[in-house]
C-alpha cells in the first residue's frame, strides 16, 4: 500500500474526562480510555521523525496539534525554540498509540477504502516493536463504516465479500472484510505474542472479538444469541436516528430476507424491539441500567419517543405480534427496566419506571426535593406522564411533597426570589380549591412584592386593590405583583388571603382605621385613610352583600369623617367639628336643621351616593324619635336663653320652619308605623308617651317660637275651633293643623259637630232656577242694591226708581221696591199691600215701616237679601253680594263668621215675622253648611233658635254642646 499524500483538514477537538479502571468502552464513542491525557509528555516539546518514508505521520499527529519535524534536526539551524530549552525526541511507535488512544481518528478520505489504507499504514507504524497488546483503545479497527472502531471497544465480524448480504447491516459487530485485512493481523507471530489466545475456526462466519485478553473465537450464524430485525434498505425518515440507536445498543439489522432465517430475524415493531433490548440484556447477562450506560441522552430521549408514539399499537389487545410468547404483563415488566425516563435530578439522569416517582398533577418540581429515595420523573407532556402510570409508575401524595418543601419554606430554608420555587408555588395555587388543603395557611409560604420574605397568605396584601395601595402604602406585606393574576387568586383565598375586600375584611379594614384613630397620636394621615376606605365602599357598593348583623356592625365603626358646622349651629351642635363617627351617629346636610342637636353632619366628600342610599335608606332618614328629641333640646336651649342668635328675623323663620319640619318627621313616621301593622304602631306610640312625658308642652302654636306661652301641650289644642276656649283649651294654630293625625295621637281635642240633613234643593235644579230667572226680578234686585257713586250710574238708578213704589224705612235707610212684584211674593206683602191701596191712590208712593219689637234690630242689607230671595235670587248668592264690614251695630268689631251669622239671624227674623216656614229651614241649613257655628257662638244660635222656632237648628246645637262638653272634661 502507498503512503498517502492527502492533506488533513484539523477538525473540531473533543476532550474526554478520565474513567474508573473498571470502564469497558463502547462502540461510538471517542472512549474515556483509562489512560490520562496528563501522563503524556507536553506538545510543546519538540518531536522529529527520521525516516523521510514516515514524514506523513507528522501531518496526521499535527491534527492532535503535535509539533513535529520532519529529519533529524541540525543543531547549528536556527529555531524559534532555543535547543537548549528544548528537548528533541524521535516519533516512536508507541508515542503515536498514545497520541491516538482513546480519541477519533482524525482522517479525511473519500471512501472507507482509502480511510483504511491509512489505518493499514498507521497499524504497520505502531507495531513495529510487535506490541500487539499495546493496541487496546487504539482505533485502528478497519471497519466498512467512519464510525469511532478502537481495538477492545467492541466485538467485530470478520466476514467474506460473499457473505455481507447475509449479515446486518448495522449493529454492534462492525464487519470487517476478511481477505483486506493486513497481514499483520494474521501472522502467527500476533497470534503467538497474544496470551491466552483461544483459537477455534468454524465456517462460514468467523468472529475476532478482542477484549482485555485477546481472544479469537469463530462462531456460526445461528449460534449468534443476539437479536436481529429486519428493517429496510432506505430507512423512513426520521427512523435512521433511531436505528443507529438501536444499533449503539447492541441490536443487529438487516434488510436481507431469506426463510431460513426467519428464526432469528424478527420484523420491525415496538414489541419485537422490546423484546430485543430484553434479549440482549439476558444474554449479556447484565442490568438494564448497564446496558444503557453508554446511550446518551439524546439516544434515550429518541427510543422514549419512539415508544410514546407507538404505544397505542403496544396496548393494542386486537394486534397480535408474530412469536408472541409472553403475556402483556411480561411486555410491560420489559419496558418498566428501561431507562430512558428523564429526571429532575442530572446527577441521576436516566431511569427506568420501576425506580421513579410522579410529582403531584399540576404541580411544577422544585429541586429541594431531591432525595436519596425519591426519584422524580421529568416526563415530557400530559401523554408520557398517562403511560408512566399505565406502567405502574406512583405519583406521590400532595401532602407528602409539599410538606417537606412547604415547611423548608416556612422555617426561612427557602430564598423567596427562589425561581423554582415561586413556579411550583403557582402551580400550586393554579389547583382547584378543593384540593388545596387548609393546613397551608399557617405556613409562610407566599412572597411579598420584593421577594424580600415570606408570609402568610392572610397576612397579604392585595396592591391592585387602589384602597389597599393608598392605607398600606410602603409596607412590606404586599404580595407579588404576578400572583395578583386571577387565576392564583382564588387558591389564596384558600389560604386565608383577601385579595378582593368582601364585607368581613372591610369590616377589619375599618376597625383597624378607628383604633389607629383612637390612639394618644394617631397618624397624620388618619381621615384620609378612611376616606379612601369609605368610598371604596360607595364605588363598590354591588360587591358587598352584608347580612343584617354585618351592616349592624359596620355602621357603628368610627371611620366616617363629619363636617364642620358654622354659625349658627355651631354653639349647640352634638358633634361641630370634623372628626371620625359612625354611620348611625351622623346624617345627610339637608337634614341638618332636623338633627343637629342629636347627631353630626357627613363630611361633603364623604356624602353616601344615590346608590347606597336605595340599599340603606336608614342613612338618608333622620329617626323620628332623634327629631323629637332634637326638639326637646331647641325648646330648653330657648328657655335658657341659648338660642338668641336665633332672633334675627330670618333665623326665627328658620326656627319655625325647623320646628314644623320635627312635627312632619313624626307625623310621617306615625302612618308609616299604621301602615306597617298594630305592633309597629303601638311601639311609635308608647315610644312617643314616653319621649313626652318630661316636656309636654313641646308644640309651638303661634309665631314667635320664642314665646314660651306658645308652646302648648297636645292636651291643650282644640281643632275646628277658630277661638281659644279658655286659655287651657286653644284653637290649633293654621300652621299646625297639617299635623292633626299625631297631635290627635298625642291628646289633642277635635270639636266635631253633628251632621245635619240638608233640605236645599240639588245643584242641578238650582242652576236651573237661575237659568229661568225673570229679568224683570234681575232688575229689581239690582235697585235693590245700595246706590253706586257713579254719576253716570246714579243718574240712571234716579230714572229708575221713579217706577218703584213702595218704600221700607229700616234704621234710616229707605228701600225701594215694586208693590205689584212684592204683593205676589209673598202673601204678608200681599195683604199689605192691598190695604194700602184701599186707603190711597194708585200713584201714591206707599212707606212701610217694619213692625216694632220684632224686626227693628233687622240691619238694612238683611232686608235687601230677604226681598232679593222673595225675586228668586238664591239666598246664598244675595248674602254674597252683601260686602264684609267688620263695622256693626254699636260700633263694635266683628270677625267675618259673626258678620255673616248676624245677617242670617235677621232673615230667621224677618222669616219668622212674615210666616215663611220655607226661609226658616234654609237659613238653617245655610248657617251648618257654613260653618258659622262655633264652640263660642253655638249657645247664641240655639238662643235665636228658640226665640224664632227653628226646631232643626234647636236640635243640631243642642248635640254640638254634647260635643264641646266632652272636650271640657
Amino acid at each position: 500500500m502507498s503512503q498517502p499524500k492527502k492533506e488533513f483538514k484539523k477538525p473540531f477537538r473533543h476532550t474526554h474526562p478520565k474513567k474508573k479502571s473498571n470502564f469497558t468502552p463502547t462502540k461510538g464513542n471517542e472512549s474515556q480510555c483509562p489512560i490520562s491525557d496528563e501522563s503524556k509528555e507536553g506538545k510543546d516539546d519538540r518531536w522529529y521523525i527520521r525516516l523521510p518514508n514516515d514524514f506523513w505521520i507528522a501531518d496526521i499527529l499535527s491534527e492532535y496539534e503535535y509539533k513535529v519535524s520532519k529529519g533529524r534536526p541540525n543543531l547549528a539551524s536556527t529555531s524559534p525554540i532555543p535547543i537548549s530549552n528544548s528537548t528533541m525526541m524521535e516519533v516512536s511507535s508507541q508515542f503515536v498509540r498514545d497520541v491516538l488512544r482513546c480519541k477519533a481518528l482524525k482522517l479525511k478520505a473519500e471512501s472507507v477504502n482509502v480511510r483504511n489504507e491509512i489505518i493499514f499504514n498507521l497499524l504497520r507504524f505502531v507495531l513495529r516493536d510487535k506490541a500487539y497488546q499495546e493496541l487496546m483503545y487504539v482505533p485502528l479497527v478497519p471497519t466498512q463504516s467512519n464510525e469511532f472502531a478502537a481495538f477492545g471497544t467492541q466485538t467485530y465480524y470478520l466476514a467474506a465479500r460473499s457473505d455481507i448480504k447475509i449479515l446486518p447491516k448495522v449493529g454492534p459487530i462492525t464487519i470487517i472484510i476478511e481477505d483486506e485485512l493486513p497481514v499483520d493481523l494474521k501472522e502467527d507471530e500476533f497470534k503467538r505474542l497474544a496470551k491466552d489466545v483461544y483459537f477455534k475456526r468454524n465456517l462460514p462466519i468467523p468472529i475476532i472479538k478482542f477484549g482485555w485478553n485477546i481472544t479469537y473465537e469463530l462462531k456460526s450464524l445461528n449460534d449468534i444469541n443476539l437479536p436481529i430485525l429486519r428493517t429496510e434498505k432506505c430507512p423512513k425518515q426520521g427512523q435512521s436516528g433511531l436505528l443507529n440507536d438501536l444499533n449503539k445498543l447492541g441490536i443487529l439489522f438487516t434488510d436481507f430476507k431469506i426463510d431460513n432465517h426467519q428464526v432469528f430475524v424478527k420484523e420491525f415493531n415496538p414489541a419485537n424491539i422490546v423484546r430485543a433490548v430484553e434479549q440482549l440484556r439476558l444474554t449479556r447477562q447484565t442490568s438494564m441500567e448497564k446496558l444503557f450506560q453508554f446511550i446518551s441522552n439524546d439516544e434515550r430521549d429518541r427510543i422514549r419517543e419512539y415508544i410514546v408514539r407507538k404505544w397505542k399499537r403496544l396496548i393494542d389487545k386486537r394486534n397480535e405480534y408474530e412469536d408472541r410468547v409472553e403475556s402483556d404483563s411480561e411486555l410491560w415488566n420489559i419496558l418498566r427496566e428501561f431507562p430512558i425516563w428523564p429526571t429532575f435530578d442530572p446527577e441521576v439522569g436516566y431511569v427506568p419506571a420501576v425506580r421513579g416517582m410522579l410529582v403531584p398533577e399540576k404541580l411544577e418540581y422544585y429541586e429541594s426535593t431531591r432525595s436519596n429515595y425519591r426519584c422524580y420523573i421529568n416526563y415530557k407532556d400530559e401523554s408520557e406522564r398517562r403511560i408512566l402510570k399505565a406502567l405502574g409508575v406512583y405519583t406521590i401524595a400532595d401532602y407528602v411533597y409539599l410538606g417537606d418543601i412547604f415547611d423548608k419554606a416556612n422555617s426561612g430554608g427557602i430564598d423567596p426570589s427562589d425561581l423554582s420555587y415561586n413556579k411550583l408555588l403557582r402551580s400550586f395555587l393554579k389547583l382547584p380549591t378543593n384540593k388545596i388543603d387548609v393546613r397551608w395557611s399557617n405556613r409562610k409560604l407566599i412572597p411579598n412584592q420584593l421577594y424580600s420574605r415570606l408570609l402568610r397568605a392572610d397576612e397579604c396584601l392585595n396592591q391592585s386593590v387602589l384602597l389597599i395601595r393608598r392605607l398600606y402604602a410602603g409596607s412590606d406585606l404586599f404580595i407579588a405583583d404576578d400572583l395578583t393574576n386571577g387565576i392564583y387568586l382564588s387558591g389564596l383565598e384558600k389560604l386565608g388571603f383577601e385579595g378582593r375586600i368582601d364585607v368581613e375584611r372591610l369590616i377589619r379594614i375599618a376597625k383597624n382605621i378607628e383604633t389607629m384613630a383612637e390612639r394618644l397620636n394617631p397618624p397624620q394621615d388618619i381621615l384620609d385613610r378612611a376616606e379612601q376606605l369609605i368610598l371604596h365602599f360607595y364605588y363598590n357598593i354591588d360587591n358587598f352583600a352584608f347580612s343584617f348583623n354585618q351592616w349592624d356592625r359596620f355602621k357603628r365603626i368610627k371611620i366616617v369623617p363629619s363636617r364642620k358646622l358654622c354659625f349658627p349651629y355651631f354653639g349647640t351642635a352634638k358633634i361641630p367639628n370634623i372628626k371620625l363617627c359612625a354611620f348611625s351617629e351622623l346624617r345627610m346636610p339637608i337634614h341638618i336643621d332636623l338633627c343637629w342637636t342629636q347627631a353630626g353632619i357627613f363630611h361633603d366628600r364623604a356624602i353616601p351616593p344615590r346608590t347606597v342610599l336605595i340599599l340603606y335608606e336608614e342613612l338618608e332618614k333622620v329617626p323620628a324619635f332623634e327629631t323629637l328629641n332634637h326638639l326637646l333640646e331647641i325648646k330648653k336651649r330657648i328657655e335658657n336663653r341659648e338660642l338668641e342668635d336665633w332672633r334675627e328675623p330670618l333665623r326665627k323663620k328658620q326656627l319655625r320652619k325647623l320646628i314644623r319640619g320635627v312635627y312632619a318627621r313624626l307625623n310621617e313616621e306615625l302612618i308609616l308605623s299604621k301602615e306597617i301593622g298594630t305592633l309597629a304602631y303601638n311601639e311609635f306610640l308608647r315610644n312617643l308617651n314616653k319621649g313626652l312625658s318630661d316636656c309636654p308642652k313641646v308644640f309651638f302654636n303661634g309665631k314667635d317660637p320664642f314665646d314660651l306661652n306658645q308652646w302648648k301641650a297636645a292636651k291643650n289644642l282644640v281643632f275646628n275651633v277658630k277661638d281659644d276656649l279658655t286659655n287651657n283649651l286653644v284653637s290649633v294654630h293654621s300652621k299646625l293643623k297639617q299635623f292633626k293625625n299625631l297631635l290627635l295621637q298625642c291628646g289633642a281635642k277635635s270639636f266635631k259637630l253633628p251632621s245635619l240633613s240638608i233640605s236645599n234643593p240639588t245643584s242641578v235644579a238650582a242652576v236651573v232656577q237661575i237659568q229661568n230667572r225673570d229679568p224683570v226680578f234681575e232688575n229689581l234686585c239690582k235697585l235693590l242694591d245700595p246706590p253706586s257713586k257713579d254719576p253716570r250710574v246714579r243718574d240712571q238708578r234716579e230714572s229708575e226708581e221713579e217706577l218703584l213704589d213702595t218704600v221700607f224705612h229700616i234704621r234710616g235707610q229707605e228701600v225701594k221696591t215694586s208693590r205689584f212684584v212684592l204683593a205676589f211674593s209673598c202673601p204678608h206683602f200681599y195683604k199689605a199691600v192691598t190695604s194700602k191701596f184701599k186707603e190711597s191712590n194708585m200713584k201714591e208712593i206707599i212707606h212701610i215701616k217694619l213692625q216694632e219689637g220684632a224686626a227693628d234690630d233687622v240691619h238694612p242689607d238683611s232686608f235687601r237679601v230677604f226681598l232679593k230671595w222673595l225675586y228668586k235670587k238664591p239666598l246664598e248668592e244675595a248674602m254674597n253680594e252683601i260686602p264684609y264690614n267688620p263695622s256693626i251695630n254699636d260700633g263694635d268689631e266683628a270677625d267675618e263668621i259673626s258678620f255673616y251669622l248676624n245677617h242670617y239671624i235677621d232673615l230667621l227674623n224677618l222669616a219668622n215675622l212674615y210666616f215663611l216656614d220655607d226661609l226658616k229651614e234654609l237659613v238653617a241649613d245655610t248657617i251648618v253648611s257654613k260653618h258659622l257655628q262655633t264652640p263660642q257662638n253655638i249657645i247664641e244660635i240655639r238662643a235665636w233658635a228658640k226665640l224664632f222656632s227653628v226646631d232643626k237648628l234647636i236640635n243640631y246645637c243642642e248635640k254640638a254642646l254634647i260635643t264641646l262638653q266632652s272636650i271640657f272634661e
